[in-house]
């Protein structure tokens, strides 16, 4: 079994035994969750791991990127595509909240890395109907600004997994995991 798939197997088992013992609401399972990481990473010793909370959602990556177009030598269009300024204003604000972080290099020069995301927001709107959002829109942004921070290209984010959790106050908490063969 692969550190991805045995991370993933430690999740699910401190979600349930969260609820199990507590019956607890899902916001203190997340914490119980990130607990869990926090203490295998210090029984294990060799974890190479940072756990951190940036203070706000990203934007959708609906909305990340505006596009241009000009007219370029012969007529031709060209369409300029990049981050929109909201997007670039929250990663730059989002890296500032990143811990240093240095991963370690395997023989060939590069590594894995595992990356456990879990957003916080309000799920409900005041009459009580669920909001539409899709959190999975949210990865993206966060990714790419942990990687800058960190020094290593967002490919190599091989395994991870990302929860929505009902909460008043909006936050996104991460955990980065080194994953080494």
């Amino acid at each position: 079994m692969s550190d991805s798939d045995n991370l993933d197997v430690l999740f699910r088992q401190a979600w349930q035994a969260a609820y199990d013992e507590h019956n607890a609401p899902r916001h203190d399972r997340t914490t119980c969750l990130l607990d869990a990481c926090r203490e295998r990473g210090t029984k294990q010793g060799a974890m190479n791991e940072i756990i951190f909370t940036l203070p706000s959602l990203p934007p959708s990556m609906n909305a990340l990127y505006s596009i241009r177009s000009s007219r370029g030598a012969g007529g031709r269009i060209l369409h300029e595509i990049r981050l929109n300024d909201a997007a670039r204003a929250w990663k730059t604000q989002a890296k500032e909240c990143i811990p240093v972080f240095t991963l370690s290099r395997s023989s060939d020069g590069v590594c894995d890395v595992y990356l456990a995301v879990t957003f916080h927001y309000n799920l409900k709107h005041k009459n009580g109907k669920s909001k539409r959002k899709d959190a999975a829109n949210y990865l993206k942004l966060v990714i790419d600004a942990v990687a800058e921070r960190c020094g290593f290209d967002d490919s190599r984010v091989r395994a991870g997994s990302w929860a929505t959790v009902h909460s008043v106050e909006e936050r996104v908490e991460v955990v980065v995991r080194e994953v080494t063969e």
